[in-house]
Parts: structure tokens; C-alpha cells; sequence
């Protein structure tokens, strides 16, 4: 399982300071749309440190968990870039202030289509943790 800091996110992503270029300055499209399928509290007694640095544990605090599909069109050119179509849980967090946050974004590459689309033949059906590695 890749897991990727916030600041390797970011490098990814696209450096706040412009140094290097990342996902967002390489597509002039970017289309996102989730489709919900599902939403759960975790209960943070149920989720305690299986070791030091546990990504997973909030034992003192309950996390909100959004699964569902998102689909992704990533384009270079108008006919050339990426379409990603995948089963994601989006886990959440309220912080002091009210807000919700991400804690966790957790893609599954084995579930969704991941066959080329037909009205974009020259796109490339690829996975969100592909796409980020190859940055």
C-alpha cells in the first residue's frame, strides 16, 4: 500500500511554491465527480495505535467515512490524458473549530471500471495511485 504525507501530496499535487511542476500544471482539464455510495461512523474505541504511527488510529476522537465512486478525466489535450474510474473512502475528522477535514483518502484500484472508454479512445484508463506515481 503506497501512503503518501501531506507533504509528498503537495509535491505531487503541485509545490505551493511553484519550483516543480505537479498534476495540476500538467492537465488544462481536470473533471471530478463522486457518486456516494455509502457513509459510516468509525467509532474511535474501535480503532486503536496497532503501532507507533498508526495512520488508521483515532482512539479518542470518531471519524466520518464517505465511500463511494469517483471519476475522474484528466487531459493534457483535448484528446489525449487520463480516465480514472474508482471506488475511494474518503475518511474524515472534525477539528476544534466545526469543520470537517480529510484524515484519510483510500483508493481501491480493484474496484470500478478500468477498461478505455469508447468516446475517448486515445485517454488511458489508469488508477489514481498509478497516475500519482508517475510523478
Amino acid at each position: 500500500m503506497l501512503e503518501n504525507g501531506k507533504e509528498e501530496e503537495l509535491r505531487i499535487i503541485g509545490p505551493r511554491d511553484g519550483s516543480a511542476q505537479g498534476i495540476f500544471d500538467t492537465f488544462r482539464t481536470i473533471e471530478f465527480e463522486f457518486f456516494r455510495t455509502d457513509s459510516l461512523t468509525e467509532p474511535g474505541d474501535q480503532f486503536p495505535a496497532g503501532s507507533e504511527g498508526d495512520l488508521d488510529a483515532h482512539p479518542d476522537e470518531d471519524w466520518e467515512v464517505v465511500r463511494g465512486q469517483v471519476a475522474l478525466l484528466m487531459l493534457a489535450q483535448p484528446d489525449e490524458g487520463f480516465r480514472i474510474t474508482q471506488d475511494m473512502n474518503f475518511k474524515m475528522r472534525q477539528g476544534d473549530d466545526g469543520l470537517w477535514r480529510l484524515a484519510r483518502w483510500i483508493d481501491d484500484p480493484l474496484q470500478g471500471d478500468c477498461s478505455a472508454s469508447s468516446s475517448k479512445p486515445t485517454t488511458e484508463s489508469i488508477t489514481w495511485g498509478r497516475l500519482k506515481a508517475s510523478f
